[in-house]
Formats: C-alpha cells, structure tokens, sequence
C-alpha cells in the first residue's frame, strides 16, 4: 500500500475497499463491525455539523432578507417593506428551529457562538 493510499483514508477523501477492510480486520483483531460502525459515528457527527452550519446560515439569509425590507419600507412602501419582513423572520425562525432540534438532538452546549458536543 502506498503513503498515499492510507493518507487518503485517514483524512476522509477515500475508504477501504472490502479486502483490506477484511486484512486489517484480521491483523488488529478487531471486528469488521467496529472498524466500519467507526466510520459512520464520524460521517454521522460530520453530517451533523453541516446541517448546524447551514442552519446558521439560513439564520443570516432571514436577516438579510429582513434588511431589506426595511429598505424597501423606506423606498417603495410600507406594506410591501411590513411583508417582505415578515418572510425574513419565518425564515429566520424556522433555521433556528431547525438548529435548536440538531442541538438538542445531540446534546450540544453552546457558548460564544461555538459549538460543543458535552
């Protein structure tokens, strides 16, 4: 096997295929059960991740959208600016929704704006 090869794995960008799964199955005597579920608890954590840093940016899309609408207040008219908010604030809420029940989900602190599995 290459240095290449096993750098490849370590950091995500390929996995084994079945007979070096098998290989090193045998050789560290750990079941091909614990080397594969490894990798799904981190996919799985990874996944999570991403849909947090989505959901915060859908959080800073409503915003900007409700900025807008408070240009739009001022420049085309107050009924048009008054909706245009409101749209920015369902968007706003239902990202943090979203956010709070991935957070919950997996049992996640936050302090400062940073994210902590506890």
């Amino acid at each position: 096997m290459s240095r290449q090869t096993i750098s490849n794995w370590e950091t995500g960008k390929s996995y084994l295929d079945l007979e070096s799964l098998l290989l090193l199955s045998d050789y560290f005597d750990v079941s091909l059960d614990e080397l594969v579920k490894g990798d799904v608890q981190m996919m799985k954590e990874k996944v999570n991740v991403v849909a947090l840093n989505r959901g915060s940016q859908g959080m800073v899309f409503g915003v900007g959208i409700e900025m807008l609408a408070v240009a739009l207040t001022q420049l085309v008219s107050y009924p048009v600016g008054v909706g245009v908010f409101l749209i920015g604030t369902v968007i706003c809420i239902g990202f943090a929704i979203k956010v709070e029940k991935i957070k919950k989900e997996l049992d996640i602190k936050t302090y400062g704006g940073d994210y902590c599995l506890c």
